[in-house]
């Protein structure tokens, strides 16, 4: 069977691939197509003003070697991918933020954040979990807000414009701009489950902890408990007769499990290691609303439902809207789906 008789029409066509590789390439390569403009933004590494270049090449002065600094040329993707989502999560900030916020505040306790410290913020897209770190550091701590996406941090910088203690960065979370032991801790809310080795990615944030430090990473719970995502990408696979994401691509339930985030965190140095659970239902007022604002936070999701043909998006949202109204909660003001997040952390020892 061809995409095109799966239902991928326009600018989806890719008459010599199969479904399952065209939906696959609709995820890795997602930033091909529609094309777009790049906007680029530098950011700034606040604690020496090194500039960091937007395309994902941390300062030289990082020390970087090896594996890292073979990492950073891949990067373009991911960061281009998620530039064109920025748009939809600068108009969802507000919103993700309340959603998460008690869980926010589970994964600050997690990692330690407390008056005068140092904080890094991970894949911070639009800054939420920074921001509130900074209201626990106060004018004598810092954090910065870091993101492989350029405009991501730019959405992020505009929101933390009044605080003079947060700075921002651009850099790929697996290979971070900054020297050994800079941080008394390291956060990443929703980011850690999209690089290719997370167990990587955990051990270059290690690396810029001081000692006794803390990392904390959320990631989302199974799928079955988040059904205000679930549902939509069960609408896109069940539209193509595929997966989606497919197997073996990261993706938003890649660490959905306790005993694989637990691994990835001691696999990765870090000690005395615990994940919690924790409920975090999203609420709407209507399956209008729900289906209009989450394909706009799930960037691969968003630009592959842009350029589709109409009749084929449309198709999906009734999916979608079919599953979403046998799913949906009603409580007083709407509808609410279910959510869980996992948190996952632990400290750096002395070696």
């Amino acid at each position: 069977m061809t995409n095109s008789q799966s239902g991928m029409g326009g600018v989806l066509q890719f008459p010599h691939m199969p479904p399952e590789a065209a939906v696959s390439a609709l995820i890795v390569r997602a930033d091909a197509w529609p094309p777009r403009p790049r906007t680029e933004r530098p950011g700034l590494n606040a604690l020496d003003a090194t500039p960091i270049p937007t395309e994902c090449n941390p300062p030289t002065n990082a020390g970087l070697v090896g594996k890292r600094a073979a990492r950073v040329g891949g990067c373009a993707v991911m960061s281009e991918m998620w530039d064109s989502a920025a748009p939809g999560w600068d108009a969802n900030a507000t919103f993700v933020d309340a959603q998460l916020a008690l869980a926010t505040d589970a994964l600050l306790d997690a990692a330690g954040v407390g008056e005068g410290d140092a904080v890094l913020d991970l894949a911070a897209g639009p800054g939420g979990a920074g921001l509130a770190a900074a209201e626990r550091v106060g004018s004598t701590g810092r954090v910065v807000l870091s993101d492989v996406a350029a405009e991501m941090v730019a959405v992020a910088a505009r929101r933390a414009s009044a605080i003079a203690q947060v700075s921002t960065a651009v850099f790929d979370q697996s290979a971070i701009g900054f020297a050994d032991a800079t941080f008394d801790a390291v956060i990443s809310r929703h980011g850690l489950m999209f690089v290719e080795d997370p167990v990587d990615a955990v051990a270059e944030a290690a690396r810029v902890l001081r000692v006794g430090g803390r990392y904390a990473a959320m990631t989302w719970d199974r799928r079955g408990l988040n059904t205000w995502l679930g549902l939509v990408l069960d609408a896109v696979g069940d539209q193509f007769g595929v997966p989606f994401p497919p197997p073996g691509v990261p993706g938003p339930f890649s660490l959905d499990s306790t005993v694989t985030l637990r691994s990835v965190l001691r696999d990765a140095g870090l000690e005395d290691v615990t994940v919690e659970a924790m409920s975090t239902p999203m609420h709407a007022r209507s399956l209008d609303e729900w289906w209009e604002r989450v394909p706009k936070l799930a960037g691969p999701l968003a630009i592959a439902l842009g350029g589709m043909e109409a009749d084929v998006r449309d198709a999906i949202a009734e999916r979608a809207m079919q599953a979403g109204a046998k799913a949906a909660v009603r409580d007083g003001v709407g509808i609410v789906f279910a959510g869980s997040v996992l948190i996952g952390s632990g400290h750096k020892a002395a070696r």
